[in-house]
């Protein structure tokens, strides 16, 4: 038996695989056991993996619709982080610029105190990339050069290719 959280991480990997189907196995594997006396956090994590999925289908409206099941649960019993991912990347495929803007705001400078024990600022790395993308589509190049260049002091000197690094040098270099 694999945790909630751990089924998210799997769905969202298959997604980015483009592993649909396998996406809609584990979304309903998590689905089977949620009445199991998961938590209101193992709920939420069933809702954002079914956003994650219909986004990924190309329905941003059901994504939100999904989302908006978690919006009841309290802050502190839910995945915040990974629901303002979603949140954010849904309403930049719906052309939301500012409602993604807002989204990726709350990762980056959340005004809600929620403790987690895996680290955050790993987390909150990557977001300056795809946030620094849609200011780019906003057509607001100082704010997308702020968060390239943010993303590239963090990740920009590795030892490793890192995901986007090379993106991020050359869309920094033509704003």
């Amino acid at each position: 038996p694999h945790s909630t959280w751990v089924r998210l991480a799997l769905v969202r990997a298959q997604v980015r695989a483009g592993r649909l189907g396998d996406a809609e196995t584990t979304l309903q594997r998590m689905k089977a056991v949620r009445d199991d006396n998961l938590t209101p956090q193992d709920d939420s994590y069933v809702s954002i993996a079914e956003a994650e999925l219909e986004l990924a289908r190309g329905n941003p409206e059901a994504s939100l619709a999904a989302l908006d099941r978690v919006a009841g649960t309290p802050i502190e019993q839910r995945g915040p982080w990974n629901e303002w991912l979603v949140e954010a990347r849904t309403r930049a495929a719906m052309g939301d610029l500012e409602g993604a803007i807002a989204a990726y705001g709350s990762i980056l400078h959340p005004t809600v105190l929620v403790d987690y024990s895996y680290p955050i600022a790993t987390f909150r790395i990557p977001i300056h990339y795809e946030l620094a993308r849609v200011y780019e589509q906003a057509g607001r190049p100082s704010e997308a050069r702020k968060h390239y260049l943010a993303y590239l002091d963090c990740w920009g000197n590795t030892d490793r290719p890192v995901p986007n690094a090379d993106d991020a040098r050359a869309r920094l270099r033509a704003l």
